[in-house]
């Protein structure tokens, strides 16, 4: 799925820099150079894009079954899980995994 952001994709090689700025450059100038400055960030070729998720497609009664889901696998399961294995977590793979997706809806 393209970001609704994204205007086109173009490589910045090192060279490019060097020739445009010089070697002494500092790592802010180099930084003002790909991105613009901070007061002035809208006339780069160049944007940070923010490639964190979205809202998740949950239902009502996925969003209500996470509410009493998340205090107890917080509160009971995952103490026990970390004192026994020493890390914490669900498999998405898992059958009780895939048990939890179904009840609380995909999870990252």
């Amino acid at each position: 799925m393209k970001d609704k952001l994204a205007r086109y994709e173009r490589r910045l090689f090192r060279h490019e820099i060097e020739k445009e700025l010089s070697k002494d450059a500092t790592k802010n100038d180099v930084l003002d150079f790909i991105f613009g400055s901070y007061n002035d960030n809208f006339n780069s070729d160049y944007y940070v894009i923010n490639r964190f998720g979205g809202k998740t497609k949950t239902n009502l009664i996925q969003r209500i079954n996470t509410l009493w889901f998340m205090p107890l696998w917080v509160i009971i399961v995952m103490p026990i899980q970390y004192l026994s294995t020493g890390k914490t977590g669900i498999s998405k793979d898992s059958k009780f995994g895939l048990a939890v997706q179904w009840l609380i809806g995909p999870f990252s």
